[in-house]
C-alpha cells in the first residue's frame, strides 16, 4: 500500500492491490470536489471502478464493467441504483439539482 499526497491537493492517495485481482486501487481527493475515489475493477472484467464524491452531490458511485456501469447514489437514508452501458455518456439532473452525473 502506498499513500502519499498529490502536489496541490494536499489530500491522501491511497493505492493497493487487491486479493486474487492484482489491480491497482488509487483513491484521489481534489481540494474542489470534495472526496474522488478511483477504485479498479471486478475480477475477470479488467474494467475500472469509479468512486467519485462531489461537495454538492452526495456520494455518486461509478462501477464500470466491460457490459455495463453501474451508478449508485446514497444520500442520507435513501439509495438509488441505475444500469447503463459502458459506453454511453449520461447526465442525470434532478430538479433540486442536488444531483448531477456527468460520465465519460
Amino acid at each position: 500500500v502506498a499513500l502519499f499526497t498529490l502536489h496541490r491537493l494536499g489530500l491522501a492517495v491511497a493505492l493497493f492491490t487487491l486479493h486474487r485481482l492484482g489491480l491497482a486501487v488509487a483513491l484521489f481527493t481534489h481540494h474542489r470536489l470534495g472526496l474522488a475515489v478511483a477504485l479498479f475493477t471486478h475480477h475477470r472484467l479488467g474494467s475500472a471502478v469509479a468512486l467519485f464524491t462531489h461537495h454538492r452531490l452526495g456520494l455518486a458511485v461509478a462501477l464500470s464493467t466491460h457490459h455495463t456501469a453501474r451508478y449508485w447514489c446514497w444520500e442520507e437514508n435513501s439509495q438509488r441504483e441505475t444500469n447503463f452501458t459502458a459506453v454511453d455518456t449520461v447526465i442525470r439532473t434532478d430538479w433540486n439539482l442536488s444531483h448531477q452525473y456527468l460520465i465519460i
